[in-house]
């Protein structure tokens, strides 16, 4: 029997003992040796770390602060406008509904008149 290397199969043992020793040679030979870790070189620690400059830092949080004002001011804009449009909308609706009311009475005298008019 060959030495195996690659990951730990806690099953293998089992099956052995069972009598699946041809089923578990074909699919030996039918796997592929692992590919090769890559060689990474380890990460430095945080405590060797250089740090940046303090000014640097200083610098990155102004920029940070100013972009985060802006965005606020961005999202009270869009939400004023949202706002506004949908007033507009809806004034608009009732501006149509007094030009239609308007070119109705012009056009039909005589439904606009009232009741004592029309008695005397």
């Amino acid at each position: 029997m060959r030495h195996y290397q690659g990951p730990d199969m806690p099953l293998l043992a089992h099956m052995l003992n069972q009598g699946e020793l041809a089923f578990v040679q074909d699919q030996q030979q039918e796997v592929s040796p692992p590919p090769p870790s890559p060689v990474v070189s380890p990460h430095p620690s945080p405590n060797l770390m250089p740090s940046p400059p303090r000014d640097t830092v200083v610098l990155f949080a102004r920029r940070i602060k100013k972009l985060e004002s802006k965005l606020k001011t961005k999202k009270r804009k869009l939400v004023l406008s949202d706002s506004e449009n949908k007033e507009e909308a809806r004034q608009s609706q009732e501006l149509e509904a007094l030009l239609d009311l308007a070119n109705a009475a012009l056009h039909e005298p005589s439904h606009s008149t009232t009741p004592s008019k029309l008695a005397n």
